[in-house]
């Protein structure tokens, strides 16, 4: 091998051995919110080259009666992994209340970029759920860009995501572009009211992020066609 193969052979093995794809962290995996809980303890869970740690649950409901509040291990977990345009989770559950009641689970996290690429400029948010009369589904949710929630404040920007289906219309899905950062926490707080006489169901909330393609990942696709572009000249001069 001429001293030119060579060379690129190690400039591409050292810019995988760069790559935050290496990184070993536990995959997050298809299951329930509760195995999401239980990453806690060892540095979370990834999905490609993004880091989703912290998780928290909260379910509460209220009325007379009031309905059962869910359990993270009634939450179904979905990982969502379409490369640069989602990755993220989808949730499955099913969160009902009826007349006088209220039903609510609060979930949050936060993800972040391995080795701090490729960065993050999106999040996504959608919602599937129903209502009758004065029944109301709702998802709030709150953002906090470029850092992460620590009890009740934000290490960073926050913004907010809204969707919802009521008396007043539906609006199930809702984006935010924003700069490229490391980190997003995420902090989502969902809802159904039955309000006086209604009934309202949600079955599920999905949340993706988006991010700017791989400076290293470039460079490797980069020097790959160097290297063929390289190979080929050789080809025909022989």
């Amino acid at each position: 091998m001429s001293k030119v193969s060579t060379a690129l052979v190690v400039i591409c093995l050292s810019l995988l051995a760069m790559s935050p794809l290496n990184a070993a962290t536990i995959p997050c995996v298809n299951g329930t919110y509760a195995n999401l809980l239980a990453t806690n303890t060892s540095g979370g869970c990834s999905i490609d080259d993004k880091l989703f740690t912290n998780f928290l649950f909260n379910g509460t409901s209220s009325g007379n009666p009031a309905p059962t509040p869910l359990t993270s291990s009634q939450v179904a977990v979905n990982t969502v992994n379409n490369g640069n345009s989602d990755i993220g989770f989808q949730f499955v559950f099913s969160l009902a209340a009826g007349g006088q009641q209220t039903n609510d689970i609060l979930l949050q996290y936060t993800v972040s970029t391995l080795s701090g690429l490729p960065k993050i400029t999106s999040e996504h948010l959608s919602e599937t759920g129903n209502f009758t009369t004065t029944g109301s589904a709702v998802v709030d949710e709150t953002l906090c860009i470029g850092g992460a929630f620590s009890g009740g404040s934000c290490a960073g920007t926050t913004a907010a995501l809204h969707t919802f289906s009521n008396s007043a219309g539906s609006k199930i899905t809702d984006s935010i572009n924003f700069a490229p950062v490391s980190m997003v926490g995420v902090r989502k707080d969902i809802n159904t009211s039955g309000g006086v006489s209604g009934f309202a169901t949600i079955s599920g909330v999905a949340n993706t992020v988006d991010q700017v393609p791989e400076p290293i990942t470039m460079l490797l696709m980069g020097t790959g066609l160097l290297f063929a572009g390289i190979f080929s000249r050789r080809s025909k001069k022989a």
